[in-house]
């Protein structure tokens, strides 16, 4: 993650209460969750002030594919993210369909509300929150979290 801290300004917050003083102070552009902390009881707050519709899904490990309905505006850019990943991952249930970026393929189809998302992402404010559920944050989750900070 250097060449993000590199080129933009982050904020790095690691306890419930840092980040819900940050999230009442602040409007960022992106809100990066780097793993599935956030699903722990004590974070529940801060999920339920961005996307409280957000919950924990199943612990996987799996091939998952880019969904081509999700809500990137930017089309080139979504052509640049990796087709495919392995990964193992806490999922998440209940992001809208379009907001389910990587997906099982052996799922029912992304519009289905029952489809969990390993990495998924909503508008939110001015800006995004982007889940990635990556439990070992490999390379892979480097590339994604970059692009959608806006950085190539």
């Amino acid at each position: 993650m250097e060449k993000l801290h590199k080129s933009t300004e982050v904020t790095r917050v690691k306890t419930t209460n840092s980040a819900m003083r940050f999230l009442e102070a602040n409007t960022p552009k992106v809100i990066v969750i780097p793993d599935h902390g956030i699903h722990d009881d004590g974070n529940r707050a801060i999920l339920d002030k961005v996307v409280s519709y957000w919950v924990m899904g199943d612990y996987m490990s799996k091939v998952v594919w880019a969904n081509v309905s999700c809500n990137i505006e930017d089309r080139e850019m979504f052509a640049e993210l990796l087709a495919g990943y392995h990964l193992k991952a806490l999922y998440v249930h209940g992001p809208q369909p379009a907001e389910k970026i990587y997906v099982d393929p052996t799922d029912p189809f992304p519009e289905n509300e029952e489809t969990q998302a390993a990495v998924a992402r909503a508008k939110v404010g001015e800006g995004y929150l982007v889940y990635i559920g990556d439990v070992n944050s490999g390379k892979e989750f480097d590339e994604i979290a970059l692009k959608f900070c806006g950085i190539k």
